[in-house]
């Protein structure tokens, strides 16, 4: 057993100990937590001479950007299988992040919110947003012919920049 010193803490560990029995107590966020958090806002794509780009801009705290190459893409929450024209799909996962603001309403209103949005680049074929869910924000990027890619995080303003190699 241990002895709190503070009766406002001695209160609030009482009351998240009475609550986590009935599994109403899941996460307790802290009031600055939306600054620990990227908060995506757009994101474009570009040709260039031997890559396509892809931008994604974001405000707060630099997310960690985790890329994988999959052959199919799913919606988080439901699940359903999504599709996106190309060879491969790029997943683009970053996190901690989200795309809604502490309300819930939809910070990012670019391309692939709510379905695909097609391209006709070289190597960039589709764009479609895949989750905003429990700290993840995921896009996956539909390519054709892609050799090779590459992230980079800039600033002014905050942005993961994707190059996809033809």
């Amino acid at each position: 057993m241990f002895q709190l010193r503070n009766r406002k803490t001695a209160v609030a560990a009482l009351a998240a100990t009475a609550l986590a029995g009935t599994g109403l107590v899941g996460v307790v966020a802290s009031a600055d937590a939306a600054a620990k958090t990227a908060t995506v806002k757009n994101l474009r794509t570009g040709a260039h001479s031997n890559f396509d780009r892809v931008v994604i801009d974001y405000t707060g705290k630099k997310p960690t950007v985790k890329l994988s190459l999959v052959n199919s893409l799913y919606s988080c929450g439901k699940g359903d299988k999504l599709t996106i024209p190309g060879d491969k799909i790029l997943k683009i996962d970053l996190t901690p992040a989200q795309a809604h603001n502490d309300k819930g309403k939809s910070t990012y209103s670019g391309p692939g919110r709510l379905s695909t949005a097609n391209y006709s680049l070289k190597t960039l074929k589709g764009v479609r947003m895949a989750c905003d869910f429990e700290g993840h924000v995921t896009f996956g990027v539909g390519v054709k012919s892609l050799k090779s890619y590459s992230v980079s995080h800039l600033t002014n303003p905050k942005r993961v920049v994707i190059d996809l190699k033809r």
